[in-house]
């Protein structure tokens, strides 16, 4: 059975390496796993550039991800 893709999403005022102990848990448990950056969260991200990020702008980055995913989600 193929595993799916597991992708991890950090909160606000975070980053992906907030996830880096459960992502190295499930590639040591067989799935292939992203820990998604969402717009504004990027490391030397100019200062404002998170406030003027919304809802629709982390979705649409999950969406765009898991389209590019070749096993399920």
């Amino acid at each position: 059975m193929t595993r799916p893709h597991v992708f991890f999403v950090h909160g606000m005022w975070c980053a992906p390496r907030v996830w880096a102990s459960w992502q190295s848990r499930f590639e040591q448990a067989g799935y292939d796993c992203t820990a998604l950056t969402l717009p504004g969260h990027e490391a030397g991200a100019a200062d404002g550039q998170l406030e003027r990020k919304g809802l629709g702008d982390y979705v649409s980055t999950v969406v765009a991800a898991a389209a590019q995913a070749v096993r399920p989600v």
